[in-house]
């Protein structure tokens, strides 16, 4: 790790979230619950995500939510439950975002490939779930490609959508473990990683060694401004860009597990790292500043070498998701440092930034959060674009803009004369 390309607020807190040991040596276990009841995704109760499973006496099963100790129940109707004489084999709280899918959608799915679980499924045994954000919840078809690997079919999988008493249900500890903040991986979700790489069908797209996964084509991407300029950056590099959205699933892990080389945005996208092999060298692109405490435990579980670039001005978060975007980024001092480009070659761009002030204003309105560091640094970025450059200066930062390796030329020639 280089401490060069992190920013002061977060690089210490980086540091030493990236030394610790996410490893979780435990045992799991599957609880029998006889007579309880599933409760479906109620948004936030008291502080806590709303649903899970509660026992015959009314009592919150803690592993049943989306995290330990951060979920609970919620009041409801005797006259809203409904009744089933079904066994069911209860596979969590189902998050549709890419991310979680590759995280807390597995993490009770161990359950499935062992011997007892077998055995359930064959005498008929349901498979049921809740889902977060209701009926706007969909499983994409690459989370169903995912599913397969693991010999599970969506189609078996029933999602409670109304408080539901089942016969029995059967819920299994989880892989993926949260602690305080922290997300620790065991060896039974190791092993579910292995299962869906050793299970991926067999794809003949090309590969590269070097691959950057860009979100500027999706479009939930729209919320990344800037990202170009990252492709631009990358591509320089001799990264070849990839729009996963148009891979298959097969064909992403192929793409990954070929790469010696892999970058991206942190968030969901960053977490296919989890495909690569052993000792990739991996690339982190933060966009915020704020920490992903998932994709610290991918790093781990995975023995990945990663670095973290800090390349972002998001001086605009909503203060309870700060995760959510918009984010602004652009091709600044750590991640030309990085890539070992003239400082000169800053990317900064008002009409691109007033782009991003807009959407964050209007999106976040009444709980903005505003960070005086990166205020400083706007004002810093706008002071050497603008009011210590004349014309000449402005257009060649612009032509850096569309072309870098035009800029790295001129850069070159202006050195040795």
């Amino acid at each position: 790790m280089t401490t060069a390309y992190i920013d002061t607020p977060l690089r210490e807190k980086t540091l030493q979230k990236i030394s610790q040991n996410y490893y979780l040596d435990v045992s799991l276990t599957c609880q029998k619950v006889e007579q309880g009841i599933v409760l479906p995704y109620r948004g936030v109760y008291q502080g806590k995500t709303a649903g899970g499973v509660i026992d015959n006496a009314g009592v919150f099963i803690d592993n049943s939510g989306l995290h330990e100790n951060h979920s609970g129940d919620y009041p409801f109707l005797q006259s809203e439950v409904e009744y089933s004489e079904d066994t069911a084999i209860y596979i969590g709280m189902l998050f549709p975002i890419w991310g979680h899918c590759l995280t807390d959608c597995l993490k009770k799915l161990w359950f499935l490939g062992t011997a007892e679980g077998k055995a359930l499924l064959q005498q008929g045994c349901k498979l049921v779930c809740v889902v977060m954000m209701g009926d706007k919840f969909a499983f994409s078809q690459t989370f169903r490609d995912l599913l397969a690997t693991l010999n599970v079919n969506l189609d078996q999988i029933e999602v409670v959508k109304q408080p539901t008493r089942y016969k029995t249900i059967y819920i299994p500890d989880d892989a993926l473990q949260r602690k305080g903040e922290d997300i620790y991986h065991t060896s039974a979700f190791a092993q579910l990683r292995n299962r869906i790489i050793e299970n991926i069908s067999d794809s003949s797209c090309k590969t590269y060694d070097k691959v950057y996964f860009s979100r500027a084509r999706f479009q939930q991407g729209k919320q990344d401004i800037g990202e170009k300029q990252i492709e631009r950056v990358f591509r320089y590099l001799g990264y070849k860009i990839v729009y996963p959205e148009t891979l298959s699933f097969a064909e992403q892990v192929r793409s990954l597990r070929h790469c010696t080389h892999f970058a991206s945005t942190e968030g969901s996208i960053s977490h296919n790292a989890m495909f690569c092999r052993k000792g990739t060298k991996v690339c982190i692109i933060r966009k915020g500043a704020y920490l992903n405490n998932y994709q610290f435990m991918i790093n781990h579980l995975c023995e990945l070498e990663v670095t973290y670039v800090d390349a972002h001005l998001s001086i605009l978060v909503d203060k309870d998701r700060v995760w959510n975007g918009p984010f602004f980024l652009y091709a600044n001092r750590n991640l030309l440092q990085f890539a070992k480009l003239p400082t000169a070659l800053n990317g900064f761009s008002m009409h691109a930034f007033k782009k991003y002030m807009q959407k964050a204003y209007a999106k976040q309105k009444e709980q903005i959060l505003f960070s005086d560091y990166y205020m400083k640094r706007l004002l810093d970025e706008l002071s050497v674009t603008y009011f210590e450059s004349n014309l000449l200066k402005h257009l060649f930062r612009s032509l850096c803009r569309c072309n870098l390796h035009l800029g790295v030329f001129v850069c070159k020639l202006l050195h040795k004369s």
